[in-house]
């Protein structure tokens, strides 16, 4: 559909990282989803409470990808240098 526009509205601002933010992840609540920046960090945020979003993990490089496995509640994440680490978010380990 060449030419359709697109209409945006923006609801909320999410401050927290302090890097370009490259990767968001959805989890099994329609209101968290994660993100992960080139600061490292990896952040759980809830649209019900937009503007407290929870660390998970500091990691010493950028977040590329995130991938929310839902039937271990697991998050893996992956960056540019040691791989893949494998996250509890909600215990945070």
């Amino acid at each position: 559909m060449i030419g359709s526009k697109v209409t945006v509205s923006k609801l909320k601002t999410l401050t927290g990282h302090n890097d370009c933010v490259y990767t968001l992840e959805p989890s099994q609540f329609p209101s968290i989803f994660f993100s992960g920046a080139g600061d490292g960090m990896v952040v759980s945020w809830d649209l019900k409470d937009p503007e407290n979003g929870q660390l998970i993990a500091k990691l010493p490089n950028s977040i590329y990808g995130l991938h929310y496995m839902q039937e271990n509640n697991l998050l893996l994440v992956g960056h540019n240098y040691d791989g893949i680490h494998v996250l509890d978010w909600q215990n945070i380990k």
